[in-house]
């Protein structure tokens, strides 16, 4: 009988920001999100990557924008609360669920997990189905669900498939608990063919017994809708660039510009003061942002070195930039710059790639 095979959405992409405003319409700054099982007082981690290696905080604390990253590892009972401990609100057996069907040319993220049983005297324990077709890989993680017994001479588990054998790598702890982390294999040059994907969990030094369960997740990509590979091949590039702004007397605007390639999304902008920005010509903040929308990244009011903006979801999901190139556009808020001040802008961006 084959495996049961659960898709699992991971990723809200590019990335699941989680971010509150309060009722006066300003950054829940030091909101904290307690994070449990389902139905139940009892603490649950949630997750700082889609691979669930990284567990946050809990409650996970909203910086100065009033977000985090938080990925969920099934359902949880949420509950936030103000920086004073104050409930805000709460709710149970909830989860992401992305709902999206992307269009033609997108990019989708998923997961597939499957758990297996040793069979006695095999050398080989195969999950079909795992990917749906044109998927790159993007990675696998794995856990021991119950101990593997050794009496056949077992030693380790190769993770992999028909062409590499230990593709993701060797488990060599084969009891309870024990864990492979993200394995980051892909092929940035390659759509793997339109065939079911077959893991294999292959014995090494002996054979299985029939003992043991282990517990593995796929993660891949898909360009949903597109061709099948081979006809159109195309590749996913991620990249970012930055520039350092320096004030200077008596302007309104900072520039940034050639910071993404051609037909390339936008997946967000960071920045990082160096150096303080003078206040004595009335500047109060920095809105970042582009010709279209002043403030598209967001605005920052603190002006001191060491600041930072985090990752700000900036993206459509349905427009590439144009003309070639990006021009990100750091404004005044208030005033206008003095001759002091410094900070660094990257941006992130994708593109999909013929080969």
């Amino acid at each position: 009988m084959p495996p049961m095979v659960e898709e699992v959405p991971i990723v809200i992409f590019p990335w699941p920001v989680f971010t509150v405003f309060g009722t006066d319409g300003f950054p829940l700054i030091g909101g904290k999100l307690y994070t449990y099982d389902a139905g139940t007082s009892t603490p649950r981690a949630s997750y700082a990557d889609p691979f669930y290696t990284t567990p946050n905080s809990n409650p996970v604390i909203l910086n100065s924008e009033g977000q985090a990253v938080v990925y969920l590892d099934g359902y949880y009972n949420l509950r936030l609360h103000d920086d004073e401990e104050v409930l805000l609100w709460s709710v149970d057996s909830y989860t992401f669920s992305s709902g999206v069907t992307p269009t033609p040319g997108l990019v989708q993220w998923g997961a597939s997990e499957v758990t297996l049983d040793a069979v006695d005297g095999e050398g080989v324990l195969t999950a079909t189905g795992l990917a749906p077709v044109g998927y790159r890989l993007l990675g696998l993680t794995t856990r021991v669900l119950e101990d593997f017994g050794t009496s056949h001479g077992l030693t380790a588990i190769a993770l992999g498939d028909s062409v590499v054998l230990d593709r993701y790598g060797i488990q060599g702890t084969l009891t309870v608990g024990s864990q492979t982390t993200e394995r980051d294999w892909h092929s940035d040059t390659e759509l793997l063919t339109a065939q079911p994907y077959a893991l294999l969990v292959s014995a090494r030094g002996g054979t299985f017994n029939g003992s043991g369960q282990i517990r593995c997740r796929l993660v891949w990509q898909t360009l949903a809708d597109t061709e099948v590979p081979g006809a159109d091949p195309t590749v996913i590039t991620w990249g970012q660039a930055e520039q350092t702004l320096t004030a200077v007397d008596g302007e309104t605007v900072l520039t940034a510009s050639a910071l993404a390639p051609a037909n390339a999304r936008l997946l967000g902008l960071t920045t990082e003061i160096l150096a303080d920005f003078g206040t004595s010509r009335g500047l109060s903040g920095l809105a970042l942002g582009d010709a279209t929308l002043n403030d598209r990244f967001g605005v920052t009011t603190v002006l001191t070195a060491e600041t930072t903006t985090n990752l700000r979801e900036a993206h459509s999901d349905t427009q590439q930039i144009a003309p070639p190139g990006y021009t990100v556009l750091v404004s005044a808020i208030g005033g206008t710059f003095s001759s002091e001040g410094s900070l660094t802008v990257r941006l992130y961006w994708q593109t999909l790639t013929p080969l």
